[in-house]
């Protein structure tokens, strides 16, 4: 690594630059390099989702996940749980079971217990003020769809819970 630096610190240095770039380092740190920022990119739901299935949704994992993406503010981490639980269940064609164990990702009944408990709240809220429209408050745009789908379903078939 020393030499590596070296090297990219005079390659630098004969272009008349006081900074070394991407380009002054060997190839072989350079495809590493794009290898781990190919792997450590992802959109933020899709970091919220997979910190809190590690956090196996703990009665914590909110506040843990906020902390572990940079000290977000925990109502955004639960508007996106809540989004999640609308998509997998419209997903699911409505079946909650089917829908807490995708979005759980696991087969340990503890954490789906966890999931169908928050999945449960979130409709048992929607079916109970179905035409507030606070229920779109806070919630991402992208997870609208979702509830428009659940309030429908709700409007015409009845109560899901």
């Amino acid at each position: 690594l020393e030499n590596s630096i070296r090297r990219a610190a005079i390659l630098a240095q004969s272009d008349g630059r006081k900074m070394i770039q991407e380009m002054d380092l060997p190839a072989s740190i350079q495809e590493t390099a794009r290898q781990a920022m190919n792997i450590q990119y992802q959109s933020l739901d899709e970091q919220i989702l997979q910190t809190l299935r590690s956090l196996k949704f703990s009665h914590s994992s909110i506040s843990q996940t906020a902390q572990a993406l940079g000290n977000k503010d925990r109502g955004t981490i639960t508007e996106y749980l809540r989004g999640f639980c609308f998509e997998h269940l419209v997903q699911s064609n409505f079946d909650i079971h089917a829908a807490t164990k995708s979005l759980a990702a696991t087969d340990e009944p503890d954490v789906i217990e966890k999931v169908e408990s928050k999945m449960n709240t979130y409709i048992d809220k929607v079916q109970n003020n179905l035409d507030s429209p606070t229920l779109y408050k806070s919630l991402p745009k992208k997870y609208h769809k979702s509830l428009d789908v659940i309030i429908q379903r709700v409007k015409t078939k009845g109560k899901l819970i």
